[in-house]
């Protein structure tokens, strides 16, 4: 990981993850940066990491349930959410395949666990996920 300095226009070097992967999810949460599944070089991955600004250094987190690449990572309000990405299932002809999911999930702290709470979110597909507070004061009236 890397981090880059705007007024010196340089980059400088951080901690890498335990886990070397492509293709993973990643949101700052509760002052962290939270990484969790991706693809590395045996495949599809569900090991999850954060990363704490004032130590460099990377730790555990809880895996997520599935693995899973692309999965879309958001923090609002205090909560963890996942959502998406493409997994591999075995199909009807008993093929191993790649298949996108449109399902979302919310990291329980207390528990220390991932919950799913919408299996699948029809018309979804292709889609991410940006988080955002509206000011319904400064929107016009619809």
């Amino acid at each position: 990981m890397f981090v880059y300095n705007h007024k010196q226009s340089e980059w400088r070097e951080l901690a890498a993850m335990k886990t070397a992967r492509a293709m993973f999810g990643a949101v700052v949460h509760n002052g962290k940066i939270v990484v969790a599944g991706g693809v590395n070089e045996e495949g599809l991955t569900a090991a999850s990491e954060v990363y704490d600004f004032g130590t460099n250094k990377w730790e555990t987190f809880t895996d997520f349930p599935q693995e899973r690449s692309s999965v879309n990572l958001l923090s609002s309000e205090g909560s963890l959410y996942a959502v998406g990405g493409f997994t591999i299932i075995q199909n009807d002809n008993k093929e191993v395949v790649p298949a996108e999911v449109t399902d979302v999930w919310q990291y329980e702290e207390d528990k220390k666990e991932w919950s799913g709470m919408l299996r699948e979110m029809r018309y979804a597909a292709g889609s991410s996920c940006v988080s955002m507070r509206l000011n319904a004061a400064k929107m016009p009236k619809l």
